[in-house]
């Protein structure tokens, strides 16, 4: 609202100039009786001498003659006029206190009208953006995996290496603190190595009695699973600002396919160990999802860049994929081991960071959706 004393100025103005105009009115008046002395040689007596106690001095040095004889003058030459200030303050004061009710009044008509104005225009809907993002996977986890592994194969390794992820995201409005998230990325997991090994066909013996190797083998290792999770998810943003926090949960699928394949190279002509390619099948899996962001706002935005703002997302993701991962190769042990013919879960998601841009689609002025 404009402050009072900036709305009054207008009626200040306007009572002090109706001030002006009758005070130089009344001083035309005196001008004139003045200008009729002048003319006729006669100036007024000024006031006589006062004493201490009050009384006019009337002394000799005090007493003046009533007349002089002046010579004529030109109308208005030499006068001089000082503005009573006794007059002036309450004259002023009294505008602006009769002033203060009318700006006053003028003030609550302009915040009725704004008011009006504000609940007349439309809301306008948050557009549905576009988001693209990357970042790092980290503990995608297969204990029992590589428990059997380390245990009945011999490898050393013990975990997947995660590739950085690549996705998008459609976010739709729902309202003024949720939205709704649809979003799909790629990624993929691998474990490699090599090892080589001594054979013991007929185990090692014993402390006292070791038993010698009859060769050798070396064993190359590539497992590989592609992971595409799809996310249906819920967003809350509890305080909307250029610089946005936000919080999520979602639910989905996760698509793709597994592959492991071993290369054996051995010495002794009867190994059982061969290689190949032992596993390579599809899958779907559920998969679940927690998150939390931040969205950076740009400046930008708002002349109408179609750019709208970066974020940065912290989330967790459950991908409960389950796989026979060693079933084709039961048969090369004897005697058989049960553990080789069980299924073994894999958690293919983890805790991942991303950072990315969105883009809104906004629409015009004027159009429909």
């Amino acid at each position: 609202m404009v402050p009072v004393t900036l709305r009054a100025m207008p009626v200040l103005m306007m009572q002090m100039k109706n001030v002006d105009r009758e005070f130089f009115d009344d001083h035309k008046k005196r001008i004139g009786q003045v200008h009729i002395l002048q003319s006729s040689g006669i100036r007024p007596l000024p006031p006589a001498p006062q004493t201490r106690s009050g009384t006019p001095d009337r002394s000799p040095t005090g007493c003046t003659e009533q007349t002089e004889k002046l010579p004529a003058t030109r109308p208005g030459s030499g006068f001089r006029f000082v503005i009573n200030n006794a007059f002036v303050l309450p004259a002023i004061l009294s505008i602006l206190f009769s002033s203060v009710p009318a700006a006053m009044a003028a003030g609550n008509e302009d915040g009725a009208n704004d008011e009006t104005l504000t609940a007349a225009a439309p809301k306008q809907r948050d557009p549905v953006a576009l988001g693209l993002f990357m970042g790092p996977l980290f503990g995608p986890t297969a204990i029992d995996l590589f428990d059997t592994y380390n245990s009945v194969l011999g490898g050393p390794g013990r975990e997947f290496d995660a590739s950085s992820l690549i996705g998008a995201t459609t976010r739709i409005p729902a309202g003024d603190y949720f939205r709704i998230s649809l979003s799909l990325e790629s990624y993929s997991l691998r474990f490699s190595e090599s090892y080589s090994q001594e054979i013991f066909p007929d185990g090692r013996g014993t402390p006292d009695k070791p038993k010698r190797p009859v060769g050798s083998r070396t064993i190359s290792e590539d497992m590989q699973v592609r992971v595409i999770p799809a996310f249906l998810s819920l967003e809350v943003m509890p305080v909307k600002s250029q610089f946005q926090t936000y919080a999520g949960l979602g639910v989905g699928a996760a698509f793709g396919w597994v592959f492991w394949s071993e290369a054996v190279a051995s010495t002794w002509s009867d190994d059982t160990r061969s290689g190949g390619l032992h596993l390579d099948e599809n899958y779907v899996a559920p998969a679940a999802r927690i998150y939390a962001g931040t969205q950076l706002g740009f400046d930008e935005h708002a002349h109408g860049s179609s750019l709208h703002s970066m974020f940065v997302e912290a989330r967790y993701s459950f991908i409960g994929a389950s796989f026979p991962f060693f079933s084709a190769i039961s048969d090369q042990f004897d005697p058989p081991i049960q553990a080789l013919d069980d299924d073994y879960r894999l958690n293919a998601g983890g805790f991942s960071i991303v950072a990315g841009i969105t883009i809104e689609f906004r629409q015009e002025a004027g159009t429909s959706r």
